[in-house]
């Protein structure tokens, strides 16, 4: 679906960007009662990440591998243990999500960027104090010209 400034919301779908391939999915593991959520550790999950393309440069997910940048205010690893073998699988440049806004920032694991982009800080209590994280921004190497976007 293409919107009229050109965004395109990615369902489990993909586009091409000046050569880098993108492929995004808003499912997360169940973490709440919201939506977009499926248990992990499931025939259906695996089968859903084994969706991704072999050829993606660029994952987007709204919710995280496990144990990468997943863990809660409570100590909690909330991340998808399916995800995470299909993300490494893969040879991705970068899988950015979110979700889990205290595992806001950045770490590199078997060559792939993980980025937790999510927006709002939480406070100790895990409720939303209102701040807003930094926005994260990164570069990404095209493969047919060498440059960047």
């Amino acid at each position: 679906m293409i919107n009229a400034a050109g965004a395109k919301y990615l369902n489990e779908s993909g586009a091409t960007i000046h050569g880098v391939e993108f492929w995004g999915s808003p499912y997360t593991p169940t973490w709440g009662s919201w939506a977009f959520q499926r248990p992990s550790a499931t025939v259906e999950s695996n089968a859903r990440w084994g969706k991704i393309p072999a050829t993606t440069d660029v994952l987007i997910t709204h919710g995280p591998p496990l144990g990468v940048l997943d863990k809660t205010v409570t100590g909690v690893r909330a991340g998808c243990i399916d995800l995470l073998r299909h993300v490494l699988r893969r040879g991705l440049s970068h899988h950015v999500f979110g979700h889990i806004h205290e595992g806001y920032g950045t770490c590199e694991f078997r060559d792939v960027i993980f980025i937790n982009a999510a927006s709002q800080q939480l406070a100790c209590s895990g409720l939303r104090t209102g701040k807003l994280n930094d926005p994260v921004a990164f570069d990404v190497v095209l493969p047919e010209a060498g440059g960047q976007i």
